[in-house]
């Protein structure tokens, strides 16, 4: 992708300037702002993994860059989290508010936040012995997750997310004034990992 300006596969990357990257950004957008973005993107991964490893590292020079607009798709990640979060404070279910957080906070699909099972949760991690792949998972989790999940506890003996539906839990908790979708979620917690470099 670089190959718009083989100059930089011959610089040092502390070498590399926010002007440069500026620049970079404008030439690939004629590739389509897609591949502009995805470059620039993926060139700040790399810096911030660097940096991770080296904390004497300057902030990216990336990090000025204005995105260009891309095509929205259905569930594409969701970019404004703080107006996203008015919303989802206006639903009045407690536990769709809930179930909204952890899903923001995990990445998980619908259908493993809908299942989940007290049993499954542990200080560390939360457990599923089949995923959509058909592998077993440990998903890893912090304070910060039991924060959200103790906003539930001891409302039901088995699911984390209990209902009077036939099932038992959750099924019906899509909020139409919520932007995105509940998978959009699943996207913006990869996105935003990708953007910290994980």
């Amino acid at each position: 992708a670089f190959d718009v300006d083989l100059k930089w596969s011959k610089k040092r990357v502390l070498d590399i300037t926010p002007e440069m990257c500026r620049d970079m950004h404008r030439r690939l957008h004629k590739r389509g702002p897609v591949a502009a973005n995805g470059v620039m993107q993926a060139f700040s991964i790399g810096w911030n993994y660097a940096r991770r490893l080296d904390r004497n590292l300057p902030e990216s020079p990336t990090s000025g860059l204005e995105w260009y607009p891309e095509k929205k798709t259905l569930n594409a990640p969701i970019r404004d989290l703080v107006a996203w979060r008015d919303e989802v404070n206006k639903i009045s279910n407690p536990l769709h508010r809930t179930a909204y957080t952890l899903a923001l906070f995990t990445g998980l699909r619908r259908s493993e936040i809908e299942n989940l099972e007290w049993s499954r949760i542990e200080q560390d991690a939360i457990y599923f012995p089949t995923t959509k792949s058909g592998r077993e998972f440990w998903l890893p989790i912090t304070d910060e997750h039991h924060k959200i999940l103790d906003q539930v506890r001891g409302l039901d003996e088995r699911w984390v997310f209990p209902s009077r539906s036939v099932t038992g839990h959750i099924v019906c908790w899509d909020h139409d004034h919520v932007p995105g979708t509940l998978h959009s979620l699943r996207h913006t917690f990869a996105t935003v990992g990708v953007e910290a470099g994980i």
